[in-house]
């Protein structure tokens, strides 16, 4: 987020002994809801692991916000200025029993005055799996990390170009859980689709895919086994199989005498 909106002018507001409560007593700016998953995971709990679960269900948040200054530390010699901040709390209204409440408390350097700049930053904060999981891909999907070159103006184009292979394997993999029922030649090449469903299921394809289908079915060409229980395919599963995937289209285009189309 932008260091310069951190530096904006700081006239009229409060520097609160403690953050939680001074935005626990700020008013509420509105409500959003939405949905969440069964999930089995564990916490720690005086040291010790303890086994939780999510239940499903509806949640509803109310959504509290406040800008505050965040006093300078002391160093000798020098005065440090302080920092405007965003606070925005999310908390879980009437959560079910036995449940833990839902709730964030979120630092930004953008501005929260109103509601839909509240809910922005929530949103920017929802979406941290999936730069993580774009950040993954890139970094040990692509090795970007493991490139030799040495000047700027050659490492450059190098990260975007891996930036946007990146970009791609997660555009398909979300694509593929959130609109399985489109047709696959939305985002493969005819080449694509056919040489993988040729390859995975050994017969030719009568009819075309959907994506939701063809996503498994390239998946599985870099280990997604499909069983009940393994829900969707996942980042590696997805890098490893488009590679595999374009060696194939490749090996098509050329037995079928199309390669001097490309």
């Amino acid at each position: 987020m932008p260091f310069e909106k951190s530096q904006a002018k700081t006239e009229g507001l409060k520097q609160p002994d403690k953050l939680r409560a001074a935005v626990e007593q700020s008013p509420l700016l509105g409500t959003i809801d939405f949905y969440v998953t069964k999930q089995v995971g564990n916490k720690k709990v005086r040291g010790n692991r303890v086994k939780t679960f999510r239940q499903p269900r509806r949640v509803v948040q109310e959504i509290r916000a406040i800008e505050v200054v965040l006093k300078a530390p002391w160093r000798r010699g020098q005065k440090l200025e302080t920092i405007k901040i965003g606070v925005v709390l999310a908390r879980e209204v009437d959560p079910p029993a036995g449940q833990d409440r839902i709730e964030w408390v979120l630092l930004t350097s953008l501005p929260v005055n109103n509601f839909e700049a509240a809910q922005e930053v929530i949103e920017l904060y929802l979406a941290r799996w999936e730069i993580e999981v774009f950040h993954r891909v890139l970094k040990t999907g692509c090795r970007v990390e493991e490139l030799q070159l040495k000047a700027a103006d050659r490492i450059k184009p190098a990260i975007v170009l891996y930036m946007i292979v990146a970009w791609r394997v997660v555009y398909v993999m979300k694509m593929g859980r959130e609109c399985p029922n489109l047709p696959c030649d939305v985002i493969f090449d005819e080449a694509e689709w056919r040489a993988v469903y040729h390859i995975v299921k050994r017969r030719k394809a009568i009819e075309k895919p959907t994506l939701g289908e063809m996503v498994k079915l390239v998946a599985s060409l870099g280990g997604f086994h499909g069983r009940k229980g393994d829900g969707q395919p996942g980042a590696q599963s997805m890098w490893q199989g488009i590679m595999r995937a374009r060696d194939f289209a490749l090996a098509w285009l050329v037995f079928t005498g199309r390669m001097q189309e490309v």
